[in-house]
């Protein structure tokens, strides 16, 4: 699932580069600790400008990264990190955005979040669309912010030509934008955006600083493991 824009590249650094093994011991590790921290306040900021107070909720979906089973499975390197939608105050700082197309942004978008998002402010024309494509996924209203991650898969790379590795390379930040697919009217089909060299803290500790992971303090050391040489 989700692997559609990767070009043969982007499928060679983030399939033929690391040892899966001690990458999957991350990747669990990493769910572990958000799974576990449900309830706490987490905060996420980036050199950009963003910086977004929530309240951490149940992992609405398990999507499999490893793929020892028939079915559907996702592309490893990156964990989701669900708020409480109604918990999310502050200001998300768009450096990409996949709205009803995928790149980089030539000027910011800036997201203004009160429990739901209140205001899109931006220089460009992608302002408005993803203004557009805000009241698409949101029913007429711009919805909320559904779900944010944690990139740090090694090999990544950010080109601005493929979200699926640009949301992977480590300190990236996925942010799901509109109504959750577990209410009635949500679904996969809404927009993100992408914020890089995030900091996060989960209630007063800093699992993430300017991108790099901290905690847990096992998984963090272990990555620096998992490239050859």
């Amino acid at each position: 699932m989700l692997i559609g824009d990767l070009g043969a590249a982007g499928l060679g650094r983030l399939y033929g580069t690391v040892d899966f093994d001690r990458l999957f011991t991350v990747q669990s590790a990493i769910d572990a600790l958000i799974a576990r921290s449900e309830g706490a306040a987490c905060r996420v900021t980036t050199p950009t400008g963003t910086d977004l107070r929530f309240t951490l909720g149940k992992p609405a979906t398990r999507k499999t990264r490893h793929a020892d089973t028939p079915g559907s499975q996702t592309v490893p390197g990156s964990a989701m990190v669900f708020p409480v939608p109604e918990t999310v105050r502050g200001t998300v700082v768009l450096e990409a955005a996949f709205h009803e197309y995928y790149g980089r942004l030539g000027s910011p978008i800036v997201l203004t979040v009160d429990g739901k998002i209140r205001e899109i402010r931006g220089d460009g024309p992608e302002a408005a669309v993803m203004d557009r494509s805000l009241r698409r996924a949101g029913g007429g209203d711009y919805g909320y912010v559904i779900h944010l991650s944690q990139g740090f898969h090694p090999a990544a790379r950010f080109a601005g030509t493929s979200f699926i590795e640009d949301i992977r390379v480590a300190g990236h930040n996925a942010v799901g934008l509109g109504l959750p697919w577990w209410v009635p009217g949500g679904g996969e089909n809404h927009p993100d955006g992408v914020v890089t060299n995030q900091s996060m803290w989960i209630d007063d500790v800093q699992v993430v600083e300017a991108g790099v992971l901290r905690q847990p303090a096992e998984a963090a050391s272990l990555l620096a493991t998992l490239l050859p040489g």
